[in-house]
């Protein structure tokens, strides 16, 4: 269930967030079932939302979403 991973992943940072006045929002649809490493999604998902951090100006917001979209592939 990659919206749990994503969504524990992101609630580590919330106090790194705070220290740098920077807010995170979560708009995580549940349940979405995703073939992957647990340990490969944490990794990204961390480097994605430490970046945002380091990188945003203070007083502003993160916004963390994650939302299942129909595939229009022939494959």
């Amino acid at each position: 269930d990659i919206s749990k991973i994503i969504e524990k992943r992101a609630l580590v940072f919330e106090s790194l967030a705070f220290e740098n006045n920077v807010d995170i929002e979560l708009d995580i649809l549940k349940n979405i079932i995703f073939k992957s490493s647990k340990t490969e999604i944490d990794e990204l998902v961390s480097i994605l939302i430490d970046n945002a951090i380091k990188h945003s100006y203070k007083n502003s917001t993160i916004k963390v979403k994650l939302y299942k979209e129909k595939n229009n592939s022939n494959n």
